[in-house]
């Protein structure tokens, strides 16, 4: 027998992930924004997003493992100081 989800997410919360998801290997249906986003940020530092690799992955997430499943989705909430004023970016991230 396999992991189960509950086992997979009780030690997920031991090791400190705050948000955890499974979701199965298929194109979201958000992909066309995210599309348009990657187009709209082309020439910024943001272009990695645009390789072949990556577009490929978003539009069918089964192609990054073979006979993948389900994908797994981590996050860890942080604090932080002070809000973030997204148009004085000037198209940097801030991590």
């Amino acid at each position: 027998m396999g992991i189960t989800k509950k086992q997979i997410t009780a030690r997920a919360e031991r090791l400190g992930f705050s948000f955890i998801s499974f979701t199965h290997p298929k194109q979201t249906p958000h992909f066309q924004d995210f599309f348009k986003l990657v187009n709209k940020y082309k020439n910024t530092k943001l272009d990695f997003l645009s390789k072949p690799y990556v577009i490929k992955g978003r539009k069918d997430p089964s192609s990054l493992l073979d006979n993948a499943q389900s994908i797994l989705i981590l996050g860890i909430n942080y604090p932080y100081e002070h809000s973030i004023d997204i148009e004085r970016l000037n198209n940097n991230g801030v991590i």
